[in-house]
C-alpha cells in the first residue's frame, strides 16, 4: 500500500480512524462536541433562508438533482440525492459566516464535518455515540492539517475548501466503517478535489467552498467503499497534496505523525461565534462595543475609529466599501460602524437596507484599518488595538486579544442555547426549540438510530 514499505501519512490517519472509538473520548471532548452540534444545527437552520441557499437549491431542482435523501430543515422540504443533500447542508451552515472556528484550526471545523454527519444520519443507522466520535475525529484531522500548513489565507487558499475536504472524508469514512485500504483510497481521491480561493470571500462562492468540501469528501468515501482506488502517496508524495498546496513540509512531522495526544476538541476546544461576520473582525468588534458602552459614546461624538490588526486580517477583510450583505461580513469598516451604532452584529444586521443607511455610511468613512505599525511575524493572536477619538479630542483605547466566544472566553451552554433560539425562532415554536436543545444535550446517551432531519 505504501512505497518502500514505509508507512505514509494516509496510512497513519487510517490506523488512527479505525483504532479510535467513543470510549477514547474524555468528558470534555464529548461536552464540546455537543456544544458545537447545538451551535451548528442552529446556524444551519438560520442559513436555510438565505439567498445563497435559495439560489443553490434552485440550481439543484432545475437540473434534475433529485433523489431519495430527504432534506427537511427550516422552510425547506425536498428530496435530493445524498451528495447534493450534503453539499446543501454545508452551504446552509456556512452561508451566514456565523459558524464556529478554532480547535487549532484554520477555517471552519463544523462546516466541513457536521453536514456529513447530518446527511448520513438520515440514511444509515447511526447512534449518538457514532455521531460524536466521527465529529471529534473530523475536527482532529482538520486541526492537524491546519497546524502543518499554517497561514493558508496568505497564499490565497481558503482552508475550509482545501484541508476541510480531508476532514470531511475521514468523518464519512468513520461513519461508513471503511477499512484501512478504503480510508487510504478515500483520502487520495479527496486530495484531487480540494479547492477554494480567498478572493471569493464576500460572495456566495465562499459558502460553496464548504458545500464542495463535504460533497467531495462524502463522494470520496463512497467511491472508496465501492472499490475505487487512488495513489497511496497522494497526501505526502513529491507531487502530492501537501507539496502542491503548501510547498513546505517543515511542520508535517510535528502534527501529522503523533496521535498520542489529547483531542483538540477538548483542548483548546471550539470557538463559537457571537457575531455573524468573519472571525477576524470579532476582536475589534468587541473592542468598539466595550468603548462605546462603557463611555456612553453616541454616533455624533465619534471623530474616528482606528483599528490595528494582523496581516492576515487586512488580507482577508478587503471590502472597504461593501455593496452586498456578504461583502459586509468581510469589511472591517462596516462591522465597526455597526458595532459603534448598535452594539450588535446578528445576521439581521447584514442587510441591503442597513448597508445603505446614512449613519452607517457616514461612520464607515471614519474607520481606519491597518496592520499594527510594529507588527512582528508569527504572532497572529496579538491583540487587536482600537483607538476611538471623539469630536472633543478625547481618546479611548482598547486591546482585545480574545473575543467573547473564543475558547479563552467561552460561551456557556445557556448562551449557546440562546443563540440557537434566535437562529430557530422564525421556523419553530418554543416547545420544538427546547426539545431540540434537550435532545442534543443528551445525544450520546441515545443508543438508537439518530436522524437529524426527524429532529427538525
Amino acid at each position: 500500500m505504501t512505497q518502500n514499505n514505509k508507512i505514509n501519512i494516509a496510512e497513519e490517519i487510517a490506523n488512527f480512524i479505525i483504532q479510535t472509538n467513543f470510549d477514547s473520548l474524555s468528558e470534555q471532548a464529548i461536552t464540546n462536541a455537543k456544544r458545537s452540534y447545538l451551535d451548528s444545527l442552529g446556524v444551519m437552520i438560520a442559513g436555510s433562508n438565505t439567498d445563497t441557499v435559495k439560489s443553490y437549491l434552485k440550481f439543484l431542482l432545475s437540473n434534475g438533482h433529485t433523489g431519495n435523501s430527504n432534506v427537511s430543515i427550516g422552510d425547506i422540504n425536498v428530496n435530493l440525492n445524498i451528495l447534493d443533500a450534503t453539499s446543501l447542508y454545508g452551504i446552509m451552515l456556512h452561508a451566514l459566516d456565523y459558524d464556529d472556528t478554532g480547535a487549532f484550526s484554520q477555517g471552519h471545523p463544523s462546516s466541513t464535518v457536521f453536514p456529513i454527519i447530518h446527511s448520513l444520519s438520515t440514511n444509515y443507522n447511526l447512534t449518538g455515540q457514532d455521531l460524536i466520535i466521527s465529529y471529534v475525529l473530523g475536527v482532529e484531522i482538520l486541526s492537524r492539517f491546519s497546524r502543518s500548513m499554517p497561514m493558508m489565507h496568505l497564499k490565497g487558499w481558503h482552508p475550509t475548501g482545501i484541508i476541510g475536504i480531508i476532514a470531511a472524508t475521514v468523518t464519512a469514512a468513520k461513519l461508513l466503517k471503511l477499512d484501512k485500504d478504503q480510508i487510504i483510497n478515500s483520502i487520495g481521491i479527496a486530495c484531487s478535489s480540494a479547492s477554494g480561493l480567498v478572493q471569493n470571500f464576500g460572495s456566495m462562492t465562499k459558502p460553496l467552498h464548504a458545500g464542495n468540501a463535504v460533497y467531495n469528501g462524502l463522494k470520496a468515501a463512497l467511491l472508496a467503499k465501492s472499490g475505487f482506488t487512488s495513489n497511496s502517496n497522494a497526501l505526502d508524495g513529491q507531487l502530492g497534496f501537501i507539496q502542491t498546496y503548501y510547498q513546505d513540509k517543515s511542520k508535517v512531522n510535528e502534527f501529522l505523525h503523533n496521535y498520542n495526544t489529547e483531542f483538540v476538541i477538548a483542548n483548546p476546544g471550539i470557538n463559537i461565534k457571537r457575531h455573524a461576520s468573519c472571525s477576524l473582525t470579532h476582536r475589534s468588534i468587541d473592542g468598539v462595543i466595550k468603548i462605546v458602552t462603557e463611555n456612553n459614546i453616541k454616533k455624533e461624538d465619534i471623530k474616528s475609529i482606528e483599528c490595528y490588526s494582523s496581516p492576515r486580517a487586512t488580507k482577508v477583510l478587503f471590502y472597504t466599501n461593501p455593496q452586498t450583505e456578504l461583502e459586509a461580513k468581510f469589511s472591517m469598516q462596516y462591522v465597526l460602524a455597526v458595532a459603534a451604532l448598535y452594539q450588535d452584529l446578528t445576521p439581521k444586521q447584514f442587510s441591503k437596507e442597513n448597508i445603505s443607511k446614512t449613519d452607517i455610511q457616514t461612520l464607515m468613512k471614519k474607520v481606519i484599518f491597518d496592520i499594527h505599525p510594529d507588527w512582528i511575524d508569527g504572532n497572529d493572536w496579538r491583540a487587536d488595538k482600537i483607538i476611538l477619538t471623539t469630536q472633543e479630542g478625547k481618546i479611548f483605547e482598547e486591546l482585545i486579544q480574545f473575543p467573547k466566544g473564543n475558547v479563552a472566553l467561552p460561551l456557556s451552554w445557556e448562551e449557546i442555547s440562546e443563540k440557537f433560539r434566535n437562529c430557530c425562532k422564525d421556523f419553530y415554536d418554543n416547545k420544538k426549540i427546547n426539545e431540540l436543545i434537550k435532545r442534543i444535550e443528551t445525544i450520546e446517551n441515545n443508543n438508537l438510530s439518530i436522524n437529524f432531519n426527524q429532529l427538525v
